[in-house]
């Protein structure tokens, strides 16, 4: 028979590290975010305690019959906490079996103190297990999918990848030692038991209520890409207005990566800085994004395609309603694009404070982060001209992106800087050169 659930029950908590932007999240300098778009979670076995059976993430997934096999699939139900079934006769579905609980990110204020809670969206309360034979560690990632791969020693998930919904990865680590206790015994005693039944039963009752919430810390999976775009010409405005009607990233950009949710390995240990953790990291999959024509010309005289992603949207705070406000980046300012105003260059060398005064335009556009960058970006421009008419403007050729030590880290936004200057008109003044006479030769006939 499978052991009794505990009376202790799972809540999850979020704190650390983050520095999260929006589906894009926004940025939180509390370390707190507030998502609604699904969060899948797994409570893994990471270390096992006296004869327990071997951690084997993927073990007892069939079922059967003998009483011998039958212990053998409930003892493999302890390996993924959250994944087993309410009943030991029950058959083992593989959907849940893998864990994948769908969960949501939400922020909430208690005791005038604000944090984000880990809430199950089944609504389901979920308790952790009275017996001692594992520890557990609790992980997490976004945005939710339904399929999920599970190996003896990992789990990952393939994510689809658009340009602008944020990736994000987290664990739960080991608790740390409260004010006056003995650093050694909780790092060295208490911790390789968290989070199991010994764990409630004797640490957490000597200790404060903070110690009963696992906190995950959740980092971004991705790297951003800020534009910040401004007229180059003050002068010249005279002459009309102008407007970013389209702004293209490319490159090859995947429409797919696979993350490594959990590793064995390192599941039972604070990897925090442990550069060789596999934990969170992601590949490239599946074929590269949309192509993109512009007026170029390829060798064979045709015109040429690029791969790219478009920059989606403009991200406004509203005063009023305290909420962040959306605009499809083509249908600003009527139509016509994102407004372009002049702004003065201030003199330095570092590019933040040179641009201090340009503005970001659109959410940005997230990318895997590579140690080969071979970006390019493509500007479509709006003229309101003085004559009256409107003018669109494509380079014939994109501009390549160089960024800072010829990489893009995970968790790292990069700001791009552009400076548009107001397209001239072709006006082109004619003189004709007089026939000069010249004396040719004589002929008699």
């Amino acid at each position: 028979m499978l052991e009794a659930n505990s009376d202790v029950e799972i809540k999850l908590g979020t704190g650390g590290n983050q520095a999260f932007t929006r589906a894009i999240i926004p940025d939180a300098t509390d370390g707190n975010f507030d998502t609604h778009e699904g969060i899948g979670m797994f409570c893994l076995a990471a270390s096992q305690f006296g004869d327990a059976s071997p951690i084997d993430w993927q073990q007892y997934k069939t079922v059967a019959t003998s009483e011998s096999d039958k212990k053998k699939r409930n003892e493999g139900r302890y390996m993924n906490w959250m994944g087993m079934e309410s009943s030991d006769n029950a058959p083992i579905n593989t959907t849940t079996w893998g864990g994948n609980v769908k969960a949501n990110a939400t922020k909430v204020t208690e005791n005038e103190k604000t944090y984000t809670r880990i809430a199950w969206e089944d609504n389901f309360t979920r308790f952790y297990p009275m017996g001692n034979w594992y520890s557990y560690t609790f992980y997490g990632y976004h945005p939710y999918q339904s399929s999920v791969t599970t190996t003896a020693s990992k789990v990952s998930v393939d994510i689809p990848i658009d340009g602008y919904t944020d990736v994000l990865w987290g664990r739960s680590y080991k608790p740390t030692a409260d004010e006056g206790e003995s650093a050694a015994e909780v790092e060295d005693t208490w911790s390789q038991y968290a989070y199991s039944g010994r764990y409630f039963r004797e640490y957490f009752k000597k200790n404060s209520m903070d110690a009963k919430t696992p906190v995950m810390k959740f980092k971004h999976a991705l790297s951003r890409l800020n534009f910040k775009i401004a007229r180059g010409d003050e002068k010249e405005a005279e002459k009309g207005k102008l407007y970013l009607k389209r702004l293209v990233l490319l490159g090859d950009v995947p429409t797919s990566v696979t993350m490594t949710v959990a590793d064995l390995t390192y599941a039972p240990n604070d990897n925090a800085g442990d550069v060789n953790s596999t934990e969170g990291l992601i590949t490239a999959v599946g074929t590269f994004y949309n192509t993109v024509t512009v007026p170029d010309i390829d060798e064979d005289g045709g015109t040429a395609t690029y791969n790219g992603v478009e920059l989606k949207s403009q991200e406004t705070w509203n005063e009023e309603s305290k909420a962040y406000v959306r605009t499809e980046f083509s249908s600003l300012t009527e139509g016509k694009g994102y407004p372009l105003e002049y702004k003065a260059l201030v003199t330095s060398e570092n590019p933040s404070e040179k641009y201090v005064n340009y503005p970001s335009v659109g959410t940005g556009i997230i990318i895997p982060p590579t140690s080969t960058p071979d970006y390019q970006v493509l500007l479509t421009i709006g003229l309101d001209y003085k004559d009256g008419k409107s003018y669109e403007f494509t380079p014939q050729s994109p501009t390549k992106i160089s960024f800072t030590g010829n990489k893009i880290e995970a968790g790292k936004q990069y700001n791009i800087y552009i400076t548009v200057y107001t397209p001239e008109e072709i006006v082109v003044n004619a003189e004709l050169v007089r026939w000069t006479e010249v004396d040719g030769s004589e002929l008699e006939f």
